[in-house]
């Protein structure tokens, strides 16, 4: 996986967050500046097609794990760039984390992991 960013992206990454926790006086004044900008910079997050564990995720038919596998993948990808992760983006690297390791003790206690 590779996350892309322009060098802009996290400066608004920092901005949106301080907008969501800052008194309403901040928030007016980071508004006011983000106002100029007509568009936020955006990224793109890119999966390598020949890896075996991505193909085996897309032909997966549980919805449920590959959205939590793109969410754990593109959080590591943050953590592996030395991104500046929000509080959100914990949260869901926690969350897809505690998945993965909640589905792998669940098989073993059936019986059915062989690792």
């Amino acid at each position: 996986m590779l996350y892309i960013t322009n060098k802009d992206l996290n400066y608004w990454k920092i901005v949106n967050d301080t907008i969501r926790t800052a008194d309403a006086a901040f928030t007016d004044l980071l508004g006011a500046l983000k106002a100029g900008y007509v568009e936020e910079p955006l990224s793109r997050l890119c999966f390598n097609y020949n890896n075996p564990m991505i193909r085996k995720i897309v032909a997966s038919r549980d919805e449920r794990l590959r959205r939590r596998a793109i969410e754990l993948f593109y959080t590591q990808s943050l953590l592996m760039g030395n991104h500046v992760m929000s509080n959100q983006e914990l949260q869901l690297m926690n969350e897809s984390l505690f998945y993965f390791v909640n589905l792998g003790l669940d098989r073993a206690e059936a019986g059915e992991y062989r690792g």
